[in-house]
């Protein structure tokens, strides 16, 4: 059989992802997209190979891999289980055309499904002073001890960023939301971003706020402990010798208050809060269908230590945090509008 090739691809991992972190995250469901559609199962990586020497209209051209025409070389583009959707086209306007088509089928099909009613099992709201002491507590508890300068430790701590608004409450509110965020990322490469998985911290109670620090303290030591066992575990599995990252949670979950991420730089915690507001949706459409399946832990670890992944934050392993940065301007902005009394 021929080689087929494509000239111009379209890769979305937004909305795309709504089904294919369900545990089949098949294509043929959705109306007329049917056969158009390869599903593939998850995968690391998929390579498009350049095809040497073949140019068209001034681009290179790309072959596909053997599955495609294993299974159907007239395909129109991919659903990637747990990555994405990719689209293909012969030129730029064609694979862009299928992308917002398939998309849009996907919405349509989501859209068609029983509306989720989480159940609540928090229900205690929360006043911005309260709000702020806990911010000032998580960020405090969560450090990393870099370095003895005689008596005296060196610690270095993360900026922390706050995200509350309705969906987000009903999520972390919910006994779904607390069974469902423990599963994992819903497409791989958030990983780095969120860890395996976030940390879930409830406080019925904040007048004592000594309570809820060494509750906090003990919550991360609990979580670091996970982190070191999961490492230890996934490298005996492989058979492998790694230097493991800083063990501490990126994002932390508290009910009744909302949702909480750290990070090195302002920049990064923007990205952490919005991949995990993400993914909550994610979760949501997922149960709106019927369930929903993040990858096993050995995959999850996988993608996490792959050097290409961690080459994305610009540093090979815990990096440099901020000791004298918290909450940012812009987040104190953003917190103080939410609905809180």
């Amino acid at each position: 059989m021929e080689t087929d090739y494509c000239l111009f691809i379209d890769r979305r991992s937004g909305d795309g992802e709504d089904f294919t972190d369900l545990p089949f995250g098949d294509l043929e469901k959705l109306t007329n997209v049917g056969n158009a559609a390869l599903r593939v199962p998850y995968v690391t990586a998929i390579r498009l190979h350049r095809k040497e020497g073949e140019m068209r209209g001034g681009h290179p051209r790309w072959e596909f891999p053997p599955i495609y025409e294993r299974e159907n070389p007239n395909v129109e583009g991919l659903v990637l289980i747990k990555h994405g959707i990719f689209t293909f086209g012969e030129s730029a306007l064609e694979s862009y055309n299928r992308m917002i088509y398939w998309v849009g089928e996907a919405r349509k099909w989501l859209q068609q499904k029983t509306t989720i009613s989480y159940h609540s099992i928090h229900n205690k709201e929360y006043t911005q002073k309260e709000i702020a002491e806990a911010i000032t507590i998580l960020r405090g508890s969560n450090t990393i001890r870099v370095a003895t300068n005689g008596t005296r430790d060196l610690i270095e701590r993360f900026i922390a960023g706050f995200r509350s608004t309705p969906k987000i409450l009903d999520f972390i509110n919910s006994s779904e939301g607390r069974e469902f965020s423990q599963l994992g990322p819903a497409t791989p490469d958030h990983v780095i971003r969120t860890k395996p998985k976030p940390l879930v911290i409830t406080c019925e109670d904040l007048n004592n706020s000594d309570i809820f620090k060494k509750k906090v303290q003990k919550n991360i030591e609990d979580f670091k402990t996970n982190y070191e066992n999961y490492f230890v575990r996934q490298c005996k599995n492989y058979n492998v010798t790694k230097k493991m990252l800083d063990p501490l949670p990126r994002i932390i979950l508290v009910p009744g208050m909302g949702l909480f991420a750290f990070a090195p730089t302002r920049k990064e915690v923007t990205i952490a809060l919005d991949i995990y507001e993400h993914t909550i949706d994610v979760i949501t459409d997922a149960l709106r269908y019927g369930n929903y399946e993040a990858l096993p832990e050995k995959d999850i670890f996988t993608m996490e230590y792959w050097s290409l992944e961690q080459a994305k934050l610009g540093r090979s392993g815990q990096g440099s945090l901020a000791p004298h940065e918290s909450l940012t301007p812009e987040w104190q902005t953003r917190w103080t509008k939410q609905k809180h009394p």
